[in-house]
C-alpha cells in the first residue's frame, strides 16, 4: 500500500522538495530523482542524460515519512574557523547580510 514520502534533493545551489506516494522509501527516492532531473533540465538547460549524471555525481537525496526542513546556510570565518548556521530556508546571501550588519 503506497505511503507518502517527503523528499529534498540538494543539487548545486538549488534545493528541490516535494512529496510522492510510493510503496517503499527506495521507490520514493528513485521517483523523486526522476522528477528532479526534469526540473534540473529546465533550470540549467542541460540534456536529460547529462542532468541525470550530474545529479548522481553531486546531488544529495533525503527521503522521509515526515516533512523535511529546508537546507540551512553555513558561513565559516576563515580567520577563526567559527561556523555560523542560519535558519532553515535562509539563503547564504541573507545570512551574510545579517552577519555583516552586526
Amino acid at each position: 500500500m503506497p505511503a507518502s514520502y517527503y523528499y529534498r534533493i540538494d543539487f548545486a545551489h538549488n534545493t528541490y522538495t516535494g512529496e510522492v506516494e510510493k510503496d517503499t522509501r527506495e521507490e520514493a527516492a528513485d521517483f523523486a530523482e526522476l522528477i528532479t532531473v526534469d526540473r534540473i533540465v529546465e533550470d540549467y538547460g542541460l540534456e536529460w542524460n547529462d542532468a541525470a549524471a550530474q545529479l548522481e555525481a553531486i546531488g544529495t537525496v533525503t527521503v522521509s515519512r515526515t516533512p523535511l526542513e529546508g537546507r540551512r546556510p553555513v558561513l565559516v570565518n576563515m580567520l577563526t574557523g567559527e561556523k555560523t548556521v542560519g535558519p532553515a530556508g535562509m539563503s547564504e546571501e541573507m545570512l551574510f547580510g545579517m552577519m555583516a550588519s552586526h
